[in-house]
């Protein structure tokens, strides 16, 4: 009776909020994961403010930001220069987290034909405003894993200058700083606080190489790995990303997201600013 209760709610046109997270929790606790989270991004987009009401084990679509989707210009600058033009990681994840759900579920036609703008172009992406300094994190913060790495993220760095063989970033006084851990570089595995941090746009995880008893996992393991991430937490599908990273006391690195073929997308903070190694890569300006 209930479930055809609630696939009579389904057929209803212009159902109203409390409708819609009927039908989320109603599918959500049936193991129907997918189901439910099309449901749960209807409630987000009209009240943002029903997080609480979603699921902790539904992190995608919890904490994530809705921002204006804009476009990458500028290509072929050295990477330093753009960097201070251009957005933060944080949101740049965000959009393609959106972008990412909206290959699912119904979106709206504007916003689909833009991230797909955006993020479909395989070889492009842009430089962030961020840095990542390997030298300068909380030495005293407990790592979760032993190859985390404790470092000083920085937003909306003013540019880079030389010290010594490395680079420092210039900060203003609309910098922000997180000491914070980011982990080795690998894929990104989801976890139950979901994908990356939304305040700096940084995997809370990655798979390791090795296995416990210190062989080497082959790539094809790590790549199923990264997906059971996904699929164990009830989803379908997943996004398969990897993060680079550098060791401690390895200097200050700007920070890029693009794309290649072997994976859906990069997150590269261990770049120097003055690379120009590619020439797809550039800038996405705040609005």
């Amino acid at each position: 009776m209930l479930d055809e209760q609630m696939r009579s709610l389904e057929r209803k046109e212009n159902r109203s909020l409390g409708e819609n997270l009927t039908l989320a929790n109603h599918y959500w606790q049936k193991g129907m994961r997918e189901e439910a989270m099309g449901f749960y991004q209807l409630v987000l987009e009209e009240d943002p403010g029903c997080e609480e009401a979603i699921p902790r084990a539904c992190p995608i679509i919890r904490r994530l930001p809705v921002y204006p989707i804009r476009q990458a210009t500028d290509f072929g600058q050295q990477y330093g220069s753009l960097a201070p033009r251009s957005i933060a990681l944080a949101e740049d994840m965000a959009q393609l987290q959106r972008y990412s759900l909206n290959q699912f579920y119904s979106a709206d036609k504007a916003e689909r034909e833009a991230t797909e703008c955006r993020f479909d172009h395989e070889g492009y992406g842009e430089v962030t405003n961020d840095a990542c300094d390997y030298n300068n994190g909380d030495k005293k913060m407990r790592r979760v894993k032993p190859t985390d790495r404790r470092v000083l993220w920085i937003q909306k760095v003013l540019g880079f200058r030389r010290r010594g063989i490395g680079w420092q970033a210039i900060t203003g006084p609309d910098s922000q700083e997180y000491k914070i851990l980011v982990p080795a570089s690998g894929l990104m595995e989801l976890t139950d606080d979901g994908l990356c941090r939304p305040d700096t746009g940084t995997p809370f995880s990655t798979i390791p190489d090795r296995d416990k008893y210190g062989n080497q996992l082959p790539e094809k393991r790590q790549m199923e790995m990264a997906i059971e991430s996904w699929t164990r937490r009830g989803y379908r599908f997943s996004i398969i990303l990897f993060f680079m990273s550098r060791k401690e006391k390895e200097g200050t690195a700007i920070v890029g997201r693009y794309s290649i073929p072997e994976y859906h997308f990069i997150i590269d903070a261990e770049g120097e600013p003055d690379d120009i190694h590619y020439s797809f890569i550039g800038a996405v300006y705040p609005g």
